[in-house]
């Protein structure tokens, strides 16, 4: 029942994207598709200490150029963590430096709260921030709205997160973006943690 459930609920989810996707298909500004493959590690080192890294590879969809790479030390309390990192951004085999700050607030149950923000010291514009807030499902996943925002440009869209299991989760979004001359985006993420990530 409970994979008859979610594969419903992921079907619908697809459905609705699809929907919005085309609508706009005849307008100036179609909607754009993107995927993103995003991995995560962890080694634990003391206590509440660890040492994380993410390495997110190209959007083959709509920008295959880039790709991110992160480390540094990560704490962990009691249903929340926040790591502090830093590493390149690779445009085109160019990697410009890059300080990652990851927190993730699973306290206020059934609510979890997640926000990133990446400042490039030597960027015109050197400001990236994510958040999300999210509603546990008794059975999917998780429901939420997110904001991504690469400055000047901002965005925000609801999306639908399914965990399969501890190591694998797939996220799939619908980003409007409401500056002149900008698309809306549909992205589909896919995460992969080489360790449990609570």
């Amino acid at each position: 029942m409970k994979k008859l459930t979610t594969t419903t609920i992921a079907l619908v989810l697809l459905t609705l994207l699809s929907v919005l996707t085309f609508a706009d298909e005849g307008s100036k500004n179609p909607t754009t598709f993107n995927s993103r493959l995003l991995i995560h590690g962890t080694k634990s080192i003391t206590g509440p200490w660890s040492w994380a890294g993410w390495s997110v590879l190209p959007n083959y969809a709509a920008d295959p150029s880039k790709v991110l790479v992160v480390t540094g030390p990560r704490y962990e309390g009691k249903n929340w963590w926040l790591e502090t990192m830093a590493g390149f951004l690779i445009v085109d085999q160019e990697g410009k430096g890059l300080i990652d700050i990851r927190a993730s607030y699973d306290v206020l149950d059934p609510f979890h709260f997640w926000g990133e923000i990446i400042c490039f010291p030597k960027k015109k514009d050197p400001w990236y921030t994510y958040g999300e807030v999210n509603y546990k499902l008794p059975v999917v996943g998780l429901l939420g709205l997110e904001t991504e925002n690469s400055h000047p440009d901002y965005s925000w869209g609801p999306h639908l997160v399914i965990p399969l299991g501890d190591h694998l989760t797939l996220v799939g979004v619908y980003q409007f973006h409401p500056r002149s001359g900008e698309t809306d985006q549909v992205w589909f993420r896919t995460v992969i943690n080489l360790s449990k990530i609570r």
